[in-house]
């Protein structure tokens, strides 16, 4: 999920926000375990969601491109790694 902002009078400068989408147990994987990260992952990306919505609602303009995303680690990168 992706989501490009274009910004007003400093619109080559980019600002990103991002939240990251992971949930697994990866020592107890069944179907159903829990998943303690989908808390965690859905409230950062819902908080992400709400506030540009409500920005974007407003009618503010941003002066900085603003790129959003919501992000899997790839396991070479994740935080495990």
């Amino acid at each position: 999920m992706t989501l490009t902002i274009a910004g007003t009078d400093l619109a080559d400068e980019k600002v990103v926000v991002g939240a990251h989408l992971d949930s697994i147990l990866s020592f107890r994987m069944s179907d159903t375990a829990r998943a303690p990260g989908a808390d965690d992952d859905a409230s950062g990306v819902a908080s992400m969601t709400e506030a540009l919505r409500a920005l974007i609602a407003s009618g503010y303009r941003l002066r900085r491109t603003t790129v959003t995303a919501g992000l899997k680690w790839p396991p070479e990168i994740g935080p495990s790694a």
